[in-house]
């Protein structure tokens, strides 16, 4: 259920009421294959593919009364929106290690392919039943990603103790989107159709210094310079150009105190550029009366971490470790809505936000008796949302805490009960209510611990999760209950085969891009 009342002032313009059901299916499915190979003990060559595909179709039905104190209007809506992407990823790895103890050298380069398509059909009826009209919108979007990267570590000293580090790297990102809008009632409107093609290059280099000096400290302070060129292409309206440059210092900090105790001081620094769901300006208008549509021309954001932490471990392979921290951005990507005179909502992405993030965690593992292990979480924190240009300023506390067992049982079986929850989290214009979930899980290993079955029972005593949402901006307030059905079982397969074990990822300088490319395109109820 929706209610939102429209502002001029101090005094309420219009009301709005609505009340909708859905139902959305989640599907989908992946692959992966990895090869390695080893000429010898100091080289591999590595290559690997994985493939995903999925679709969230959704359908439900709307009824709508809007009153702006002269005229009330009612009317039902029967919706359907339809969503599926499809995402292939090749990596190939090279690795050389040479015979000096740390020297190494490292060659890697991707390639990926996205390919999706979302629509929606809405049919709009009077309370007699009559049709008012019938609207479609589909929306077909393409991404392809390359880069080739070169690392290199070499020991400037006899120890080894001193260390650098360097690498340099291509990325590049094609993406491409095309949309119309078909109403049966109204001609073709040209401002609701177009394309957009998005081109980004970015030709980046590192440096890192690693010392190990004495009395057990160790220093890493690194640089990373970025260079970006952004060129975009409208079906309607001007190109544009855009090229900037980030400078990215890093610095870690360890202190080993003995064999127990550890403590570290962490700065760094993250650019998250924006998505191609980011940036499509497609609209999507399924609900008339509440339209959201991506920012072509949003910025790349920047986030600064300042970290201090502790680690305690036992002899007994127990940990403790304890955190402060503080991240700021200053042109955060924030979605942004407005109501306008005629009640309509309309919501898109913008740097128009600043957010600030103090906060505290705590996390330990332990086995309270043998073969029972116990990881538990809980972090504290304050969060902050401003824009100057909207004067809007949300604050709020919050906390969250998660704790997971799991029990070893005869005959390769492995027993999982988890869950989590959390008081709530803010946004710039709005609040989230409490959220929480928990989860049994029973695994089987299987072909001599190469494969695992897995059965897992989410939500099994909760038919529905209420989730109260709220927003405001000085020319509206609004509030949203949502009852979500969120019970699920799930049955997972998985068989790893081959000789070799797959390498472990190597902690990457160029860390920015996200690891979940193949969901970018999913939006959720």
């Amino acid at each position: 259920e929706t209610e939102r009342i429209s502002l001029s002032g101090q005094q309420q313009t219009s009301h709005l009421f609505q009340r909708k059901n859905s139902v959305q299916t989640d599907k989908g499915g992946s692959a992966g294959l990895t090869i390695k190979y080893q000429p010898d003990s100091l080289q591999t060559i590595e290559t690997s593919f994985s493939y995903w595909k999925g679709s969230w179709p959704q359908k439900g039905n709307l009824y709508n009364r809007y009153n702006n104190n002269s005229v009330t209007d009612e009317y039902l809506q029967k919706i359907k929106q339809s969503g599926r992407s499809d995402y292939k990823e090749w990596v190939l790895n090279y690795q050389k290690k040479f015979r000096r103890e740390g020297q190494e050298l490292q060659l890697v380069a991707q390639t990926s392919y996205s390919a999706e398509f979302s629509d929606y059909l809405t049919e709009q009826y009077k309370m007699d039943g009559k049709l008012a009209f019938r609207e479609t919108g589909p929306n077909r979007g393409s991404e392809k990603e390359w880069s080739i990267q070169a690392d290199y570590a070499q020991p400037l000293n006899t120890s080894g103790k001193i260390l650098l580090e360097t690498g340099v790297r291509y990325y590049k990102n094609r993406s491409q989107s095309s949309y119309e809008v078909i109403n049966s009632h109204i001609p073709v409107d040209p401002s609701r159709l177009g394309n957009i093609k998005y081109i980004q290059d970015v030709f980046s280099a590192y440096m890192t210094l690693n010392f190990e000096a004495d009395n057990d400290w160790t220093f890493r302070p690194g640089i990373r310079l970025e260079k970006t060129f952004v060129n975009a292409n409208f079906q309607s309206g001007s190109p544009f150009k855009r090229n900037f440059t980030n400078w990215i210092p890093n610095l870690l900090i360890v202190k080993k105190l003995n064999e127990n105790h550890e403590l570290k001081f962490n700065y760094t620094e993250r650019i998250r550029r924006p998505w191609i769901m980011d940036l499509n300006p497609y609209s999507n208008a399924s609900d008339p009366l509440n339209i959201t549509s991506g920012n072509p021309y949003l910025e790349s954001e920047q986030t600064r971490n300042i970290e201090l932490s502790h680690v305690f471990t036992t002899a007994k392979k127990a940990s403790l470790t304890s955190s402060v921290y503080y991240n700021f951005n200053k042109n955060s990507i924030e979605p942004v809505t407005v109501v306008n005179k005629e009640g309509i909502s309309y919501t898109t992405p913008s740097n128009i936000g600043e957010n600030n993030r103090l906060g505290a965690n705590i996390s330990m593992v332990f086995s309270p008796v043998k073969k029972w292990t116990v990881n538990a979480n809980a972090e504290v924190f304050y969060l902050q949302f401003r824009s100057k240009s909207l004067g809007l300023n949300n604050t709020g506390t919050f906390f969250t805490t998660s704790l997971s067992n799991t029990i070893a049982l005869p005959d390769n079986l492995n027993l999982s009960i988890s869950g989590d929850y959390g008081n709530g989290f803010i946004t710039l214009q709005g609040k989230n209510s409490v959220n929480y979930s928990y989860r049994f899980a029973i695994s089987k290993q299987l072909m001599d611990n190469k494969a695992s079955l897995t059965l897992a029972i989410i939500n099994p005593f909760q038919k529905a999760f209420r989730e109260n949402v709220y927003a405001f901006a000085p020319t509206f307030q609004s509030t949203n209950i949502n009852r979500y059905y969120n019970r699920a079982a799930t049955l997972t397969f998985s068989w790893q085969f081959g000789g070799l074990k797959p390498a472990q990822d190597k902690e990457s300088r160029f860390s920015d891009e996200s690891n979940d490319k193949h969901m970018r395109g999913k939006k959720l109820k």
